[in-house]
């Protein structure tokens, strides 16, 4: 993480360096690092002539602050009676489970957390959850195993056909997002050559190299002789076109998915005459 110092320098800069304001301030700095870190609480106490232990006493107090870093994707299961009636712990006991992940502590890797949290005002639709804010109603079994693998890029490198296998062998739903992923985009234009040449001319020499040589650190994937659109590793379920596809385009791939809806764009989602 980055020192959140240069963030708050210019948030407050914004809008105000006055303590009436340090909620405010608080849920900016979680939007921007997802969590609340040591630093910022120091920052803030500092600058706005706060005690620490009042900065902490509000971030415990409100649920949806969190002082320890969270997942990429956050993930929270609404815990009330009703959802606990309709089976919301047997729902987020299967997801740990096809995530890999235990609740309340986010993966190894950073991209997600689960765990419960209070009422999200979603009584009537549950069992509910929500994903970095945003809710997902009436939950069942199905719709929990159902996650979705968005890749972008071509297939350029070993560790690229790795990736997409793990991808296709854990997700059910596996989408081809942007021009390289669907037709290998402008990386592919190194296909017209041989890829000794085009290593050569990029390392040995291209204008302006230094201590010519072509990288051979084991620790840098093994180049393939083309770069190959995904679909032609594995089996891809939708593509998204574009470059990038249209935020639109995402929002009504999702939500068609998530409410078990057949996707269908409309024309004006996908034409780029």
């Amino acid at each position: 993480m980055q020192d959140p110092g240069s963030f708050l320098d210019e948030l407050l800069a914004a809008s105000g360096a006055k303590p009436d304001r340090l909620l405010q301030h608080l849920i900016a700095v979680q939007n921007r690092y997802s969590y609340i870190p040591d630093e910022a609480i120091s920052f803030l106490a500092t600058r706005l002539d706060t005690p620490p232990v009042q900065i902490h006493s509000i971030i415990e107090f409100y649920a949806f602050l969190h002082p320890q870093a969270r997942g990429e994707y956050d993930i929270r299961f609404s815990d009330n009676i009703t959802d606990r009636m309709l089976g919301n712990k047997a729902l987020m006991k299967g997801m740990c489970k096809k995530l890999g992940v235990e609740p309340g502590v986010p993966r190894p890797d950073g991209k997600v957390s689960v765990e419960m949290t209070s009422c999200t005002g979603l009584c009537d639709q549950g069992p509910a959850l929500l994903v970095n804010g945003m809710a997902v109603s009436k939950l069942t079994e199905e719709r929990i195993h159902k996650i979705v693998g968005l890749i972008e890029g071509g297939v350029a490198n070993a560790q690229n056909i790795h990736d997409l296998r793990e991808f296709r062998a854990n997700c059910d739903i596996l989408v081809a997002v942007g021009s390289c992923a669907i037709t290998g985009g402008i990386p592919a234009m190194r296909n017209r050559f041989d890829l000794k040449g085009c290593l050569e001319e990029a390392y040995i020499h291209g204008i302006g190299v230094e201590n010519p040589h072509v990288p051979n650190d084991v620790e840098i994937p093994l180049l393939l002789d083309k770069v190959h659109p995904i679909h032609e590793v594995v089996r891809v379920d939708y593509f998204l076109p574009g470059c990038p596809p249209r935020a639109d385009t995402f929002w009504k791939f999702l939500t068609d998915v998530v409410a078990g809806n057949a996707v269908c764009f409309p024309y004006s989602l996908i034409h780029y005459d």
